[in-house]
């Protein structure tokens, strides 16, 4: 049975679609940063599944299905957010032989979807950099409550040293 089919992957798929070493991946899976299930063994391989990766937020589903259907005229290849911007492709099919007036509105609705999905593109690329931002923020957090926490454990020793 193809796996990837069914709706799973490989630690091999998976650190191809990351751009990660192998041992990497079996590394999450044996920190829990990737979960695998418990029918899974280490010497058949695991097989993770697809919605888990998703959902975990380890993989995107633009990511999968880049990966699962690398041809482009696949419908099943774009991603779920840009839905709403239409198939170019099958339009540019449908309106092969036309000519003046309406290759000129032809052109003005790619320009449309192409401005929309720019925009669209834009507001993502913002909400990337603004969560970025916020884990440099919360990263900063953690590593001075750390060593403030260091520095109370070292005086509660000195503390009791001198009792």
């Amino acid at each position: 049975m193809d796996e990837k089919a069914s709706g799973y992957l490989s630690v091999k798929d998976i650190a191809r679609i990351k751009s990660k070493h192998e041992e990497t991946i079996r590394r999450w899976i044996n920190t829990s940063k990737i979960e695998v299930p418990k029918f899974n063994s280490k010497k058949e391989g695991y097989s993770i599944p697809v919605e888990s990766l998703i959902q975990s937020g380890i993989l995107t589903r633009e990511e999968v299905n880049r990966y699962l259907y690398p041809d482009s005229h696949d419908p099943r290849a774009s991603g779920k957010d840009f839905d709403s911007l239409g198939d170019w492709r099958s339009l540019m099919k449908e309106k092969e032989a036309v000519k003046g007036e309406e290759l000129l509105q032809l052109i003005t609705e790619l320009n449309r979807i192409s401005a929309e999905y720019n925009k669209k593109k834009k507001q993502l690329e913002e909400q990337i950099l603004q969560l970025k931002n916020q884990i440099v923020d919360l990263e900063f957090r953690v590593s001075s409550l750390d060593g403030e926490n260091r520095q109370i454990q070292d005086h509660i020793t000195f503390l009791r040293s001198r009792l």
